[in-house]
C-alpha cells in the first residue's frame, strides 16, 4: 500500500472511530417518575386522609396512565400532604428539576405547592389559579451524593395534579470510553506512528 493512501486510511479510520463512540444520553434519576407503576414506588409520603394518591383521573395525569393528585382533608385543613424521594446526585454537578402541574376546583383559601432539592426552595406556588398542566423547571447544583427531592402541597377544596416528574444533568460529566473502543484508538495510534518513521 503506498505511503499517502496509507496515511489517508489510518485518518479515516481514527475518525471513524471517534465518530463511533457512543452517545451518552442524560438519564432521569427520578424512581417512578411518571408513577406508571400506579403507585408510589419509591417515594415517601406524609398526608393527612385524602391528602394524596395516585389515580388515573385525567385531571391528574399528563403522561401515560397514572398521575398524583394533592388535596386536603377537611379535618385537617392546615396540614400539607408531602411527596419526597432520595436521589443521587454528584457533588458539583448541575442538574434540573422538571415536573408537570396541574390545578382544579382552585380555593384562593391560601392554597401553596412547593419544591424543593436538598432542603432549597425551587418553586413556590401561593394560591395557583385553575390551570391544565403545566411545565416547572428549576436548576439546582448537588452538594451531596445524595439529595432530597420534595413536594408540599395543600389545596381546600381543590386539587393538584402531578406527572412526570425529572432531575437530569444539565452538564456532561466525563465518561469513560469504552475499552474496546479505546483499544483501537491506541493501535490506530501507533499505526500512524509507525507509518512516520517509514515515511522519515
Amino acid at each position: 500500500m503506498p505511503k499517502q493512501i496509507a496515511g489517508k486510511f489510518y485518518g479515516l479510520a481514527v475518525l471513524t472511530a471517534m465518530v463511533g463512540l457512543p452517545a451518552i444520553a442524560a438519564a432521569n434519576s427520578v424512581t417512578n417518575p411518571g408513577f406508571e407503576l400506579g403507585g408510589f414506588t419509591g417515594w415517601t409520603t406524609s398526608a393527612p386522609a385524602f391528602g394524596i394518591g395516585v389515580d388515573n383521573n385525567s385531571s391528574d395525569v399528563h403522561s401515560g396512565i397514572y398521575g398524583v393528585y394533592f388535596g386536603s382533608n377537611p379535618g385537617n385543613p392546615t396540614t400539607a400532604s408531602i411527596l419526597n424521594q432520595q436521589i443521587a446526585t454528584t457533588v458539583g454537578q448541575q442538574y434540573a428539576l422538571t415536573f408537570w402541574l396541574s390545578e382544579y376546583q382552585a380555593d384562593d383559601l391560601g392554597g401553596f405547592f412547593t419544591a424543593s432539592m436538598g432542603g432549597n426552595l425551587l418553586v413556590n406556588l401561593i394560591d395557583v389559579a385553575q390551570q391544565d398542566f403545566t411545565r416547572y423547571t428549576a436548576n439546582f447544583t448537588a452538594s451531596s451524593t445524595t439529595t432530597l427531592l420534595e413536594f408540599q402541597a395543600l389545596n381546600l377544596p381543590g386539587f393538584f395534579g402531578l406527572d412526570d416528574v425529572s432531575v437530569i444533568p444539565t452538564t456532561s460529566s466525563p465518561v469513560s470510553a469504552p475499552a474496546t473502543v479505546l483499544n483501537l484508538l491506541a493501535g490506530l495510534l501507533a499505526l500512524g506512528q509507525s507509518l512516520r518513521q517509514r515515511k522519515s
